[in-house]
């Protein structure tokens, strides 16, 4: 015993050294699991990657262990049982015990430290591209007049400094390197700007960011006023703004600019995957002494939600406004807004000639028109910049929503409410449900939408597409039958027309023009005999006999001929057949011309709210004419008149039953259904009664003589 008692002081040492060793070793293990990806990133972020201190310490304390390993058997102190085990391992090229536990010690750490450098490589790759992509420029959108450094890519660590001193001056020293968190946080932002319809400008331009809280017309809800509660001078500006606009002006100058609009969208195209190698757009905003709040929202929803890679340009083309705030307010208002720019007009031009301004000033190789009194959705534009990527003869156009012109709700349409543009033969433009036909190859909802029109005052085309296809008519004047000309010609001569689904524009759709031209309906009277002469062949005659045959003087139209011979377009024919087959119910026609009562000697007339009434008659209005076909229909184009209990215009189904008539000797006007007749009643509107031979129950159409040319 005497022997042994000066070793237990020494093994008591061995003792409290392994368990400060163990304790050390399961310490940093467990700091090691617990360091968060920010301290990973402050120890070293802008260190090259050399051996970790962690491997260092294990070495050593293997050294240390097998010191002590050694210490232990020199000493004897092992048993004979446990020299003979070590013995038989070690001749037998096994692990002896505490190899094996340390190496599984070993392998978890080194699985840790594997996973940690990868990630600090990881985190060095990102911060080398995040500063190698990020130029410091001064923000020309808040006017700033500091300048910036210019970076060096011999000195990338420093310029990613400068970089981060120029966006917060106070956060980072060159001494200092960025955290983690300030790196994916700007990452983050990034990734939002380039991968959402959220725009760079929205982030850094005050103006263009949404009020915060609650406000009016957010998310698109409608705004009320109660008028009786207005003062005098509101009650003026509210009166005013409906006389100068055909819109509340009063409403929309309490919307902020910047409302936020609902992602109105179908689900799936949020997961559709368009082409990084988009063509830039120019967007053409043609206006006259528009309002300030609905011309600037307009401006101000381009710029949020599109892409600033894909926008080269806003060009706003003045159409010699009077209004005083779009002189010098308005230049003064768009130095503050990035890529938007005025071009104006001398002189009153129209519509048409002032949207050929803005596609000759136009830079982008695509063209969109908008009208100025609109509200454009998330990610509107890059579906229409896809399909015309796809296809460079197609020209789209959005899905166009309506915005209330009183309370300036944001109406949907989607699915199956959406419209798509069809022609009447007055040449008037008119919505129409999708046809069976259009639906039946439609498999997904964001599939492209067919449209034998547009309505013309939204839509992107390629500039060269729209230059090839000789622009505008230059004979038309002011406004009218140019989106039916464009329509005409890009379905005849090669190209598409579709309605892209995945795209949403909010339009406010006016009752009528607050607008005077010096010519009136004479004008738009023109335009469509151009459009008639030129592209539709012997189907012209069915808008000339809406007119009694009586045409104005419309030009030369030798060049515009010559264009469609050129560009070896189809025939008028080959139109109706291939691409709105149901206009054809034309060729069943019996007799065309305003329905006149012989007593009144006033005619048949739809208004606008599809309710007949009774009007002057006047062979030379079209929307008089009415035509009845060899089904027994009596037609207002694809509307007929039907009967529900009492005489109502429906749209035509063409399945004979309440919409069959027949016309007898006598001028009788009889629904086969009722056995009933047309008749006029003491109020002088259109009923019908049990027949009699009463003259107010004789009608007859007036029909024009066809000129011999």
């Amino acid at each position: 015993m005497g022997r042994l008692l000066p070793s237990y002081p020494f093994l008591l040492i061995i003792c409290i050294m392994w368990f400060a060793t163990n304790f050390i070793f399961f310490y940093e293990l467990r700091w090691s699991t617990l360091e968060t990806e920010d301290m990973i990133a402050r120890r070293y972020i802008g260190l090259e990657l050399n051996e970790s201190q962690m491997a260092l310490k294990l070495a050593a304390k293997l050294d240390k262990l097998e010191q002590e390993r050694y210490k232990l058997e020199n000493q004897n102190k092992l048993s004979q049982k446990e020299k003979d085990y070590e013995m038989d391992d070690r001749q037998n090229g096994r692990l002896l015990p505490w190899q094996k536990l340390l190496l599984q010690k070993l392998s978890v750490v080194k699985a840790r430290e594997s996973r940690r450098k990868q990630r600090i490589s990881e985190l060095l790759k990102r911060r080398r591209a995040f500063h190698k992509n990020n130029t410091p420029v001064a923000n020309p959108l808040l006017r700033q007049t500091t300048q910036t450094k210019q970076i060096k890519r011999e000195k990338p660590l420093l310029n990613f400094v400068n970089l981060v001193k120029h966006v917060n001056p106070k956060r980072v020293t060159p001494k200092r390197m960025l955290p983690l968190k300030q790196v994916v946080k700007m990452e983050a932002l990034q990734k939002s700007v380039a991968n959402s319809t959220m725009s760079a400008a929205v982030i850094t331009n005050k103006l263009l960011m949404e009020p915060t809280g609650n406000y009016p017309g957010k998310n698109g809800s409608p705004v009320y006023v109660d008028i009786a509660s207005l003062s005098r001078e509101q009650t003026e500006r509210y009166n005013k703004g409906w006389q100068n606009n055909r819109f509340n002006e009063f409403v929309s100058d309490q919307i902020p600019l910047n409302r936020k609009l609902e992602d109105v969208r179908d689900p799936e195209c949020r997961n559709v995957v368009y082409s990084d190698d988009l063509p830039k757009t120019s967007v053409i905003i043609c206006f006259h002494n528009e309002a300030w709040s609905t011309l600037l929202r307009t401006v101000h929803s381009v710029l949020r939600n599109t892409q600033m890679k894909y926008l080269e340009e806003i060009i706003l083309v003045d159409d010699s406004s009077t209004f005083p705030y779009l002189k010098g307010p308005l230049e003064e208002y768009i130095k503050n807004l990035p890529k938007v720019r005025i071009v104006r007009s001398e002189k009153r031009e129209g519509l048409i000639r002032a949207r050929l301004i803005g596609y000759r000033a136009a830079k982008g190789e695509v063209l969109t028109y908008l009208d100025s009194h609109c509200e454009c959705v998330k990610d509107w534009l890059r579906p229409m910049l896809q399909r015309i990527h796809e296809n460079k003869m197609a020209a789209v156009t959005p899905v166009i929503d309506r915005i209330d012109e009183t309370t300036f709700k944001y109406w949907l349409f989607s699915g199956l409410s959406i419209n798509i543009g069809v022609f009447q033969w007055d040449l008037s433009f008119n919505w129409a449900p999708i046809f069976k036909r259009i639906r039946n190859t439609i498999k997904s909802p964001t599939d492209p939408i067919q449209s034998p029109t547009m309505a013309g005052g939204l839509f992107s085309i390629r500039k060269d597409t729209f230059a090839k296809l000789g622009t505008y008519d230059p004979g038309f004047d002011t406004w009218g039958g140019e989106n039916l000309e464009l329509s005409f010609k890009i379905w005849m001569c090669g190209g598409t027309l579709e309605i892209l689904p995945c795209s949403h524009v909010g339009h406010i759709f006016r009752g009528s023009s607050p607008y005077s031209w010096p010519k009136g309906m004479a004008e738009l009277r023109t335009n469509s005999i151009r459009l008639a002469e030129v592209w539709m062949d012997e189907y012209k005659n069915e808008y000339y006999k809406r007119l009694g045959y009586s045409l104005p003087k419309f030009g030369d139209v030798s060049e515009r001929k010559k264009l469609r011979q050129d560009l070896k377009c189809n025939n008028f024919d080959w139109y109706l057949n291939n691409v709105y087959p149901e206009a054809l119910w034309i060729k069943n026609t019996l007799i065309t011309g305003p329905l006149m009562n012989k007593l009144t000697k006033t005619c048949l007339f739809v208004q606008n709210d599809n309710r007949l009434a009774m009007a002057m008659c006047s062979i030379h209005e079209p929307t008089l004419h009415m035509t009845f076909t060899k089904l027994g229909e009596i037609r207002i184009d694809r509307r007929c008149l039907g009967v529900l209990r009492r005489i109502v215009v429906i749209t035509c189904h063409g399945n004979k039953g309440n919409e069959e008539w027949r016309i007898n000797k006598n001028g009788h006007i009889i629904s086969v259904m009722t056995n009933k007749c047309l008749d006029v009643n003491a109020a002088g509107k259109p009923v019908l009664n049990q027949c009699s031979n009463e003259v107010r129950q004789l009608w007859t159409f007036l029909i024009a003589d066809k000129p011999n040319v």
